[in-house]
């Protein structure tokens, strides 16, 4: 049995060989001539999806979304929700942080999460 293997070794390492100087060749054919590797994942995805990933960054650029950090305080009790709520701000307000008008905040990821439909 290990003669066997011994003697397929050889054979099975140029295979190998060939196999990988194929896969370069092509790679570099790919790659120098025709051009046609992508690597801007966005175009991989289809037209829909992409067109909703950009309308999606660009509502964020345009709204500063994502230089805020948005805190969700609930509680199946509305008023233990609010008193929650105003813990938090009284806590927050100590650290160097502003805090901006909630409302507006939940109506700017209202709209973010509704084009992402």
């Amino acid at each position: 049995m290990m003669n066997r293997a011994l003697k397929l070794h050889p054979y099975l390492a140029i295979l190998w060989a060939g196999i990988v100087i194929f896969f370069i060749a092509f790679s570099t054919y790919s790659i120098v001539v025709k051009k046609n590797i992508q690597t801007d994942l966005l175009a991989l995805l289809p037209q829909k999806e992409n067109s909703l990933l950009r309308e999606s960054q660009n509502f964020m650029d345009d709204s500063r979304l994502q230089n805020r950090m948005v805190i969700l305080v609930g509680h199946k009790y509305n008023n233990t929700a609010h008193k929650g709520f105003s813990r938090l701000t009284k806590t927050i307000q100590s650290l160097p942080l502003t805090i901006q008008n909630p409302q507006q905040t939940a109506e700017h990821y209202k709209n973010f999460f509704k084009n992402l439909r």
